[in-house]
């Protein structure tokens, strides 16, 4: 069998999947919900705050440039299946610093295959981070008094998450291992656990509700010491684009750092993040 007949064997197969009726392409809402203070997920979201530690700078502001693209969905009798692509850059910058300059950048791109059925999620992901440091911080004292890695890392992840809609709490849990990693020293085994809240009562004139999280992340590399994210506040609830929400949310963070080879720097935060999520 040449090669253009296996392509075309496979547009086929691809074509009469397509035209059932259980399957949707581009679908409009995720089938694992977004954690809402993990700082790591790809979505749409910034923010400033204060770190009292210093270490990656006194006012902080953060960024993430992300989405979680679900690319085909299909119902099953087991339940429903989605395959999607995930991508995103997580950076800080100190603001404080003249001029600003940003500290670290860390691109993001993964696939995700996720499976819902009754009140249970599952999603698991397969996805590369590559780290960069600033030009300008590396020009700084502080950056000349660090010892630069060239930080990557391969990581298949399984998330699980409880989610009853008659319920205000969902708790979700996940476990990940770093199937590659440079510098190759650097321990590969992740866990995370976490839960959301959203209030069933809707104020401000019928527009916004109250939504919290906290997120706790241990990774092996930092002898499972956590990071902690709580995060809380308002999600505007009149209007919504491709099933994603505007949060303003107050937020509280205290660990190891989670920006590329700073990671083991100690970090305590607060601040304000603006988010598009759902």
């Amino acid at each position: 069998m040449n090669n253009f007949t296996r392509v075309l064997l496979l547009f086929l197969s691809v074509t009469s999947f397509a035209h059932a009726d259980e399957t949707q392409f581009l679908p409009p809402k995720n089938l694992y919900d977004v954690p809402i203070a993990d700082p790591r997920w790809p979505k749409f979201s910034t923010g400033v705050s204060k770190d009292f530690k210093g270490n990656l700078g006194k006012s902080i502001w953060g960024f993430t440039f992300g989405e979680n693209i679900g690319l085909v969905q299909h119902d099953y009798k087991s339940g429903k299946y989605e395959f999607g692509i995930q991508a995103a850059t997580f950076g800080i910058m100190d603001i404080r610093s003249n001029p600003t300059r940003l500290v670290n950048a860390d691109y993001f791109i993964g696939l995700g295959l996720s499976h819902s059925a009754g009140n249970m999620q599952h999603l698991f992901q397969i996805y590369h981070v590559s780290s960069h440091v600033g030009d300008e911080f590396l020009l700084s004292a502080a950056g000349q008094n660090l010892k630069r890695i060239n930080l990557s890392y391969e990581t298949a992840k399984w998330y699980v998450r409880h989610k009853n809609p008659e319920q205000k709490f969902s708790p979700y849990a996940a476990i990940g291992y770093m199937v590659h990693v440079d510098p190759g020293y650097i321990k590969r085994l992740i866990l995370e656990a976490g839960c959301d809240y959203f209030s069933n009562k809707i104020v401000f004139n019928d527009t916004t509700k109250l939504v919290a999280g906290v997120h706790l992340n241990a990774w092996q590399a930092n002898n499972f010491k956590g990071t902690l994210n709580i995060r809380m506040g308002l999600q505007y609830e009149k209007t919504k684009y491709c099933n994603r929400y505007l949060q303003l949310l107050l937020e509280y963070k205290k660990g190891k750092s989670q920006q590329g080879q700073f990671y083991n720097r100690n970090v305590e935060s607060v601040g304000l993040v603006l988010a598009f999520s759902s």
